[in-house]
């Protein structure tokens, strides 16, 4: 166990909350993204590790997980769409690559705006995009 013997506490001041993001867009840049194997083994999904660049939650990070390789349509289709909207620039000026973008941003378990499953999908998960 660590020695935290001359730690004081009450000299350091509290880290701010660490209570979920409100949805919204916030200016990010992914800081990290790697292909890993599914637990399963039988698929792979894109973990992304985003930073907050502008406003009141400068600093804090996102992380996502797409499916981009999986058995279900639904959820291939959604982390596909979720990819675009990443990738996809908004209107000029365009940012340079490898820079900032902005990310619409849902906490898990908040209703979907305006996505729907193809027709004839079927499945799906939770999802953290607008």
């Amino acid at each position: 166990m660590a020695d935290l013997r001359g730690f004081d506490a009450q000299s350091v001041e509290p880290n701010d909350s660490f209570d979920p993001l409100p949805n919204g867009d916030y200016l990010c840049i992914i800081v990290s993204s790697e292909m890993k194997p599914t637990k399963a083994g039988d698929g792979a999904y894109l973990e992304l590790e985003l930073q907050v660049l502008e406003g009141q939650y400068t600093g804090r990070k996102l992380w996502d997980r797409l499916n981009l390789n999986n058995s279900n349509e639904t959820t291939v289709w959604i982390a596909r769409g979720a990819l675009s909207s990443i990738a996809t620039p908004p209107p000029p000026p365009m940012p340079a690559p490898g820079g900032p973008a902005m990310i619409p941003f849902s906490a898990p378990g908040a209703p979907r705006s305006g996505a729907q499953a193809p027709t004839g999908a079927a499945g799906g998960a939770p999802w953290k995009r607008n």
